[in-house]
C-alpha cells in the first residue's frame, strides 16, 4: 500500500466514519466508538486531517448534494 500500518489503519477508520456519516443518523460519539476513535474530539481531529473537512461539514455537504 505504500503506507505505514498506522497510516493505513487511520485512513481505513476515517473511511468507515465517512460512510456512517453519510448513511446513518448516528451521533459523532457513536461513530467515533464504532470506528475505534477514543472520542468525538479525536475523530474530528483525525477526520479533518485526512479529509480536509470536519465530520459535520462533510455530512452537511453530502446531504446537500443528495437533494
Amino acid at each position: 500500500t505504500g503506507q505505514t500500518p498506522n497510516v493505513y489503519l487511520r485512513e481505513l477508520r476515517v473511511r468507515r466514519a465517512a460512510q456512517l456519516l453519510l448513511f446513518t443518523g448516528q451521533t459523532l460519539e457513536v461513530i467515533a466508538e464504532q470506528c475505534g476513535f477514543g472520542n468525538r474530539h479525536y475523530l474530528t481531529r483525525v477526520f479533518t486531517e485526512v479529509m480536509d473537512t470536519s465530520p459535520a461539514a462533510y455530512r452537511r455537504k453530502r446531504a446537500e448534494t443528495a437533494l
